[in-house]
């Protein structure tokens, strides 16, 4: 498990995995380093094969103090660039190696930079199109929950696995640091009929050609990270359609209620908070056991063992209480303990509300179980201040 980048919790028999995004390493970098700003991203899947393809536009900014005569982006290892172009559909200049990141060895990556015909003036935009393919395999050895794959049964493609390229330098600094950057996205996902693609984005439309299924699908808001799902999925909706839960179909009897836990959960929070602009819709994906639950802007990625805990709801209580998250300063709101305590005290909010007192006590007595274990393992967290 990568030291500091990962931390997990137990909750009834689930062990969820989520990024610590509270680095002292990205905040060092963020301003070093040019920033996406709009992906226009088709990939095709190819489970048969265990690979896939794609080609990546990125809307890329200077928001650096100098000139960038060329743009550096992390991959997969194992995803090759197999051509580079500027916004006219000029071909550019590129070279690619996969190196360990100088601050974590052992997490390999394939470093692109990508020559510029002109140096980037700060400041100013630009468009790069890499097209790449290859196979991913997840990061094991470094990050246990990071098991992505494409095969027949599932396939997922996550930021965590650099399925797509990100503008960064081979260093886990910095490319945690694009975690404080947001972009938005157009995608168009290609699979074999008879799997459904799921997108933390906004479905616009389907269409087939007898053989594949493409999915298109747009951001609906600025985000920091792209999640694609493909399986035969059950899709299950609330009647709005703006609440939709993707899940694997043998857990379809279990999470049949998921689209009205969800609802509830937004009507409990606007009736006690009033309404966020932040909660109008909200998808959850679920992944196979071990992947890991993680929370992108107006979704989550499940893990099968959290759904299938009694307490699986309890996460997306706590995911979509963060849509009401006080809005402060943004130094302050860089510290991440501060967005956490926030949907940890809404979801206890939702749980005594739906589950009852007693649900509310047992879940307040694993919360100080869990400091006072977190002291026992180290001192300092009983003494440290959270902004520390």
């Amino acid at each position: 498990m990568l030291r500091t980048a990962i931390f997990g919790y137990r909750r009834g028999n689930a062990f969820i995995f989520s990024f610590c995004l509270l680095l002292l390493w990205a905040h060092g970098f963020a301003a070093e380093a040019p920033q996406a700003t709009h992906y226009d991203l088709r990939i095709n899947i190819v489970p048969a094969e265990e690979r896939m393809t794609g080609r990546a536009q990125t809307t890329i900014s200077n928001t650096t103090g100098a000139a960038l005569p060329e743009i550096h982006f992390l991959l997969y290892r194992l995803l090759s660039v197999e051509g580079a172009e500027d916004d006219h559909g000029a071909p550019l200049a590129y070279r690619q190696a996969v190196v360990g990141m100088s601050d974590e060895k052992n997490l390999q990556v394939n470093a692109v930079s990508v020559r510029l015909r002109r140096p980037l003036r700060p400041g100013d935009t630009t468009k790069i199109t890499l097209k790449y393919g290859g196979v991913i395999f997840g990061y094991r050895e470094v990050m246990p929950y990071v098991q992505d794959h494409i095969g027949e049964d599932y396939a997922l493609l996550r930021q965590d696995a650099l399925a797509y390229p990100i503008p960064a330098e081979p260093s886990l600094g910095s490319l945690m640091a694009t975690t404080d950057t947001r972009f938005t996205y157009r995608m168009e996902v290609t699979v074999p009929s008879g799997m459904t693609v799921a997108c933390g984005g906004v479905l616009l439309s389907t269409s087939t050609d007898g053989t594949t299924e493409t999915f298109r699908f747009v951001s609906g808001v600025p985000t920091w990270r792209m999640d694609i799902a493909a399986a035969k999925f059950k899709v299950l909706k609330n009647g709005a359609g703006n609440l939709v839960g993707y899940v694997l179909r043998e857990d379809e009897a279990r999470a049949v209620n998921l689209p009205t836990e969800m609802e509830r959960a937004i009507g409990f929070y606007s009736s006690r908070f009033g309404p966020s602009e932040r909660a109008k819709g909200y998808t959850v994906i679920e992944t196979p056991e071990g992947y890991g639950s993680q929370a992108g802007d107006g979704y989550i990625t499940l893990a099968a063992e959290a759904l299938r805990d009694p307490q699986g709801t309890y996460q997306i209580y706590h995911e979509i209480g963060h849509a009401w998250n006080a809005r402060v300063a943004p130094e302050l709101r860089r510290v991440r303990w501060f967005d956490e305590a926030f949907a940890s005290y809404f979801e206890a909010l939702a749980v005594r509300e739906f589950k009852g007192q007693k649900a509310f006590d047992d879940l307040m007595l694993q919360y100080r179980n869990r400091f006072r274990h977190d002291v026992q393992q180290n001192a300092r967290n009983a003494s440290t201040a959270i902004a520390e």
